[in-house]
């Protein structure tokens, strides 16, 4: 089960969305449908609710149609109509999954069934508390992209409707964790909430796309990447400014994405002629951009419990471009990938502009050597096949 784009209708779902898309989670889901498929004889089945915002601040249509789709030949699968205002849409949701899950639940034999649900949320929890009372035999496995408490952060000026109902959900979520039989987390540490057993978890960083190859040149000018969210909490000011103290009118820095911190990245696109805000862009285009930059960068800081308990998932799609990554190590970052990534550190704006300059000012030789050993690293241990095997193994436990 998950919150996936169907191919056939993602351009649809992103042109009716009003702000970012949560392409992130997309993305990472895809790549566990590969990962799972890359050790089975036939394909998944996805049963799905996108994740979309809600009407009608964050989307268009209040109604989300349903219908069948496939994502590989062979594949049966089912998107569920729901309503999406406001609330309302995860008890809408939860109602037309549940009979869509207990029609497969009843097809062919239980015994030799899992469901695998993406993220940790009171809906998924539910549906597990649902199959295992009526369904005991199948398994249930939670891939957590995220703890309860730490989603939505950035949205602190919400009313105190939305955080009642957070609170609850919360409570909610960690006294039905019962229901779920695997684990799957992104960091050693979120287990120190989940509390699963040690045969009973795998934790699995994320999985790499496959290299991006194309015949796309560098930049003639020395230039720094950054796409994704732009959030504060994210360090996308800082890494304005401390860009901004740098001298070299050679150097550029473009950053692609939207969030609460648009209007401060433009004001620095407006005082920097060197700085360029491109806004939102398709994810190819931010992969044929990653080939063309010289360094990409991941200003997030070391700051607040979160970060124990994430794994930025742009480290993975920025390594697999072979272009060199920049960035600091956060307490949710295996030490293994720092072998591979250039520091920033932790001595301020100013040690921050100095890391850029340091790194900028390496030659383009060195600097594609680097980005090489990189990709080499995320191709080689976390592969589709690679983590494919874990996940599989977990399941066969």
């Amino acid at each position: 089960m998950g919150g996936l784009f169907p191919k056939e209708w993602e351009q649809e779902m992103i042109k009716d969305s009003k702000g970012a898309v949560q392409n992130a989670a997309n993305t990472l889901q895809w790549n566990m449908i590969k990962a799972l498929e890359s050790g089975l004889e036939e394909p998944l089945t996805v049963l799905n609710a996108p994740y979309i915002g809600s009407y009608p601040q964050r989307y268009r249509k209040l109604f989300i149609p349903g219908g069948r789709f496939s994502h590989t030949p062979g594949a049966e699968d089912e998107s569920i109509r729901f309503c999406n205002l406001a609330y309302w849409k995860y008890y809408s949701i939860y109602f037309h999954l549940k009979p869509a899950l207990k029609r497969w639940a009843e097809k062919g034999k239980i015994h030799d069934k899992a469901v695998v649900a993406y993220a940790l949320t009171g809906n998924n929890l539910k549906l597990f508390r649902f199959l295992k009372r009526h369904f005991p035999e199948i398994r249930t496995v939670l891939a957590v992209p995220d703890l309860p408490e730490f989603m939505n952060l950035g949205q602190e000026n919400k009313g105190s409707l939305f955080h009642l109902l957070k609170h609850f959900d919360v409570k909610f979520i960690y006294r039905n964790l019962k229901y779920t039989d695997k684990f799957i987390l992104l960091t050693d540490e979120m287990n120190e909430r989940i509390q699963a057993a040690e045969n009973d978890y795998v934790v699995m960083e994320g999985i790499a796309p496959e290299p991006f190859e194309d015949n796309t040149k560098k930049f003639a000018d020395k230039t720094m990447l950054y796409t994704g969210g732009l959030a504060e909490t994210y360090g996308v000011v800082e890494l304005c400014e401390a860009f901004h103290r740098t001298a070299d009118p050679g150097y550029r820095l473009i950053l692609c994405g939207s969030g609460q911190a648009e209007e401060k990245v433009k004001h620095y696109a407006k005082m920097d002629r060197r700085i360029s805000y491109l806004g939102l862009i398709e994810r190819l285009e931010a992969r044929k951009l990653q080939r063309q930059a010289s360094v990409l960068v991941n200003p997030r800081r070391d700051e607040g419990a979160f970060t124990a308990y994430s794994f930025p998932s742009k480290i993975l799609e920025y390594m697999s471009s072979g272009t060199p990554v920049m960035m600091r190590k956060l307490k949710g970052i295996p030490a293994e990938y720092m072998n591979y990534c250039y520091p920033i550190g932790s001595d301020g704006i100013e040690g921050f502009s100095a890391a850029i300059d340091s790194v900028l000012s390496k030659s383009q030789d060195e600097l594609t050597a680097f980005g090489a050993a990189a990709q080499q690293f995320v191709t080689r241990e976390k592969s589709a096949q690679r983590q494919g095997e874990k996940l599989l193994r977990l399941l066969e436990d």
